[in-house]
């Protein structure tokens, strides 16, 4: 996995799933979301909507949260 495209959003979403022993089958079941799209945008092959975020990280107990940068 090239891990330079993948945002680093997904790349903590793919830790905690990971953390969760959750395979991508279970993520799936879970979250009503294809194998083949949560393993596309793993790879950073797809840009996920705001609706796949947000059924990911409902999956895991997480919160998607959106702040003000630090830079001006």
């Amino acid at each position: 996995m090239e891990t330079s495209r993948i945002h680093p959003l997904i790349k903590c979403l793919i830790e905690e799933r990971k953390k969760q022993h959750l395979t991508r089958y279970a993520l799936s079941q879970k979250t009503n979301l294809s194998q083949s799209l949560l393993a596309r945008t793993e790879r950073g092959e797809t840009s996920p909507t705001l609706a796949t975020l947000s059924a990911y990280a409902d999956a895991l107990n997480l919160t998607l949260k959106v702040e003000p940068s630090d830079q001006s």
